[in-house]
């Protein structure tokens, strides 16, 4: 009798570790049938979809499916919190199971890895694991080059994030003091984590720093935006004409030469004279 007791136990424990509830004809079980954007990533929104089996059975009663509240999830306002289900309602060409999508915010602070959510019905909490990447990207931009004869400015702009991205956009945005002659934007391809790239564009400005937005698709494919404010230090790029000092210094030889062999000419016709 005792070994029929614990082999008992031992089932009722493997059907609610489950997520199954068989009682008196009862027989739910809930899955995570998806999750989007996968991995999950800290800052953004993230859909999921559960899915509720065996809700034909009015044995069931009423079902509430809820999602819980933990860090580093909370729930968004346009979710709803809470599906009620009136469980018996299956009639013939439709499913016995139930979907309940549910939109959460992934905390700034959340760490890389699995991380558990919790779903609670019919008295019972069954947890789900999320994985969780930040596949954000970071850079390191700064001015590379000034051309003073042409205006040229040369941005170098390194990927200093984790993650590979794709078709990469520098932009200078309207601004106050800076004025930009030609295309503000250029499609600078794509960028590997650590790799490094320049971007070039003409403008004018007696700012000391500028704005600079940096447009990427993730490895989820999703668009993502990076605003930085950029130091302008052009003054270092007006680099001494060596060339033109040199060749003035060519210049005043020459003349310098000529009037030296004018004046000597002049002499030698004279004393010839003489």
């Amino acid at each position: 009798m005792k070994k029929m007791i614990i082999f008992f136990s031992l089932i009722l424990t493997l059907f609610l570790s489950n997520g199954v509830i068989a009682v008196a004809g009862c027989d739910l079980s809930v899955a995570l049938l998806n999750q989007e954007p996968y991995p999950a990533v800290p800052g953004d929104i993230l859909k999921l979809v559960f899915q509720i089996s065996g809700i034909d059975s009015s044995e069931c009663e009423d079902v509430n499916v809820e999602l819980l509240e933990e860090f580093p999830f909370t729930l968004d306002p346009s979710s709803s919190p809470i599906y009620n289900i009136q469980s018996g309602t299956y009639t013939r060409d439709y499913s016995s199971t139930f979907m309940a999508p549910f939109k959460v915010r992934v905390d700034e602070d959340a760490l890389d890895g699995e991380t558990p959510i919790k779903l609670k019905y019919q008295n019972l909490e069954k947890t789900f694991d999320i994985e969780i990447r930040d596949i954000r990207a970071n850079f390191e931009i700064f001015v590379d080059d000034f051309d003073t004869a042409t205006n040229t400015i040369t941005f170098e702009i390194l990927n200093t994030g984790s993650e590979d991205i794709e078709a990469v956009t520098i932009e200078i945005p309207n601004q106050n003091g800076i004025k930009v002659y030609g295309p503000n934007r250029e499609n600078i391809g794509d960028l590997s984590s650590n790799e490094a790239t320049t971007s070039e564009f003409k403008l004018l400005t007696k700012n000391d720093s500028l704005n600079l937005t940096v447009h990427y698709s993730d490895v989820t494919n999703t668009r993502r935006t990076v605003n930085q404010n950029i130091k302008l230090d052009l003054g270092n790029f007006d680099y001494p004409k060596e060339g033109k000092n040199n060749s003035n210094f060519w210049i005043i030889a020459a003349i310098i030469v000529i009037i030296a062999f004018f004046v000597a000419r002049k002499k030698y016709r004279k004393n010839k004279k003489v």
